[in-house]
């Protein structure tokens, strides 16, 4: 449990609540930072076994990402945002950024960062 971040949505389009989890994968060999989503689909009686609809190929730090959902695209399916804290700038400020996992109906595609900068 205290590697799940989970945001429900209705990720799928066809009207029903799923449940997305933003997982912690630990670190690589290499040291990158592994992050998971598994999506469960809802069928009306119970949550579809999980799937894996993305794997983190670079490094994306699981700890410093905050998940939520909404229709983002307005494709009638719900997308996982993940604010994402990045850093710090030159002038000492804390760099956030804006990611979007949009949905494809059986998954989502890997994330689109759509904003950097400081909200401080």
């Amino acid at each position: 449990w205290s590697k799940s971040k989970p945001v429900p949505g209705d990720f799928n389009g066809d009207g029903k609540d799923d449940l997305a989890v933003f997982y912690n994968g630990g670190q690589a060999a290499d040291g990158k930072y592994v992050s998971l989503v598994f999506t469960f689909t809802s069928n009306g009686a119970a949550l579809n076994n999980p799937t894996t609809s993305w794997t983190s190929s670079g490094s994306f730090n699981w700890n410093v990402g905050l998940p939520t959902s909404g229709d983002y695209d307005k494709d009638g399916k719900d997308d996982l945002g993940v604010l994402y804290e990045g850093g710090t700038a030159a002038d000492g400020r804390r760099l956030d950024s804006l990611f979007t996992f949009t949905s494809t109906g059986t998954g989502v595609k890997a994330p689109v960062k759509n904003w950097t900068g400081s909200v401080v």
